[in-house]
């Protein structure tokens, strides 16, 4: 029978978790509410830290710890481009095992735009805050509370009814501001540690003023409190003002409640509409978790596709990299993931007949059309001392 006394925070156990065994480390310990036991937060090795849960000790298959894990295994890749992700993704695991196992998701739930959801990660909210089991988001300001008649209270009287900042894209109920990290800091600053919640890797809290922000919202058909009509955002991306390594994206996220609704295409999507219009090659800042290069391939696939299907003659790497603003590792990366790359005497070959690309199409459904009108874009690269 396993025993309180032997479990240890900082140790690794088999626990029963979905009617399978898993290797768990223990996070934290707390005593039960309304009771003299214990429950213990633990991370299960090899698992999204979304998946962190609370367990008693009967979830625990034995109390004999398990040796540790030093190393991180690395798959062996080939490419520039997934060694780059494998580089970076080297570096948030080293971290990820040294630094952010510390962090127990601190709030288990918030109530935002009508949803109550629960949460996936740690954010730093300032402590008053991050104690609170659930926290109440105002939907037009992102102003965080702790009790739902505080919400009630402030909404009528906020200001905001969509993000501050230029309305710089509209179609149909569709909408996209930039907002500037330095001009709205506060409401940035909110954004980002909302965002947190739901984004692992993201390390950007409160020095907002470097970025700028492009907020997606949606105009709802009913009327609030005031008999206005009001938008509810719907996901972000952010980037940096001065990118060194010229990454045009720096987080990107789509709320929990609009996911798998093509929003995130929509993001990426537009991402490099607005590199077209620097005329600048673009990327997203590395690593990539696993949705974001499935949301990755999925657009840089169908940006690809589109213009081979239409293109009667050969295309080289360069080429396809100056239509699209995709760098040409991306590129690479991506033609390799759909099978039409081979290499010739050390040099990287397309491989591309009409014949290979509607083989491709059936093997990868991608959806061809685009998410967003160039046309309805109304914006022009602004130079950032």
């Amino acid at each position: 029978m396993t025993s309180h006394s032997k479990l240890m925070v900082g140790s690794t156990y088999l626990v029963k978790w979905k009617d399978t065994i898993r290797e768990g480390k223990i996070l934290e310990q707390r005593k039960i509410a309304n009771s003299e036991e214990l429950e213990y937060y633990v991370h299960f090795l090899d698992f999204d830290k979304r998946l962190d849960s609370w367990l008693t000790i009967e979830q625990f298959d034995s109390d004999q710890p398990k040796s540790p894990v030093n190393e991180i295994p690395v798959e062996v890749q080939k490419t520039e481009a997934e060694e780059e992700q494998k580089v970076a993704m080297q570096k948030k695991a080293q971290q990820y095992y040294t630094e952010d196992l510390s962090h127990v998701r601190n709030i288990e739930s918030i109530v935002f735009n009508d949803y109550v959801i629960s949460t996936w990660y740690f954010s730093p909210y300032p402590e008053e805050y991050g104690t609170c089991k659930q926290l109440y988001i105002c939907p037009y300001c992102l102003k965080y509370m702790k009790l739902n008649s505080s919400l009630d209270s402030h909404q009528p009287s906020c200001t905001f009814r969509h993000p501050p900042g230029i309305l710089i894209y509209q179609k149909e109920k569709t909408r996209i501001y930039e907002v500037d990290g330095k001009i709205h800091k506060l409401y940035c600053q909110n954004l980002c540690l909302l965002a947190k919640l739901f984004l692992d890797h993201k390390a950007l809290y409160y020095d907002v003023e470097p970025f700028q922000f492009y907020i997606l919202t949606e105009m709802q058909k009913k009327k609030n409190e005031d008999g206005q009509h009001f938008e509810r955002v719907i996901g972000y991306f952010s980037k940096e003002k001065k990118s060194v390594e010229g990454n045009n994206l720096a987080c990107i996220l789509v709320f929990p409640q609009y996911q798998r609704k093509g929003y995130g295409r929509l993001l990426i999507e537009f991402s490099y509409e607005l590199s077209k219009i620097e005329k600048k090659i673009g990327a997203p800042e590395r690593p990539l978790s696993d949705l974001g290069l499935m949301g990755y391939r999925s657009y840089w696939g169908a940006a690809i596709l589109r213009i081979l299907l239409d293109q009667d003659g050969l295309l080289n790497i360069q080429e396809l990299s100056n239509s699209t603003c995709i760098r040409p590792t991306d590129i690479i990366l991506t033609l390799k993931y759909l099978g039409l790359v081979k290499y010739w005497k050390e040099q990287t070959t397309l491989c591309i007949t009409k014949k290979s690309l509607q083989e491709c199409l059936k093997r990868f459904p991608l959806r061809l059309s685009n998410t967003v009108e160039p046309s309805s874009i109304i914006w022009s690269p602004t130079t950032h001392e």
